[in-house]
């Protein structure tokens, strides 16, 4: 896939204008969020704040996990998680 620079003054105005929001679309129990604890590409507090505002979402955090899961434990948990996330639901 192509690689895009995000400069972080694109998430500062996504929360000043109100975009990390709650959303009726995003309600039930298959939505699913697994993120990084140590990601380098996108900021762990505002994948926190943009959870804390959708409740509804399930969380799994990988804490020592790198934005792209470079190691291969790491990707295999986050696989199995969302397997067994949505085969429960």
């Amino acid at each position: 896939g192509k690689e895009y620079e995000i400069p972080f003054r694109f998430y500062d105005e996504l929360l000043k204008h109100g975009c990390l929001r709650s959303s009726d679309k995003w309600s039930g129990n298959r939505l699913l969020t697994i993120w990084s604890g140590r990601d380098e590409l996108v900021c762990p507090a505002d994948t926190e704040r943009f959870l804390e505002l959708n409740p509804t979402i399930r969380s799994i955090c990988i804490e020592n996990s790198d934005h792209r899961m470079t190691d291969p434990e790491n990707l295999a948990y986050a696989l199995d998680s969302a397997a067994d996330h949505f085969c429960d639901t």
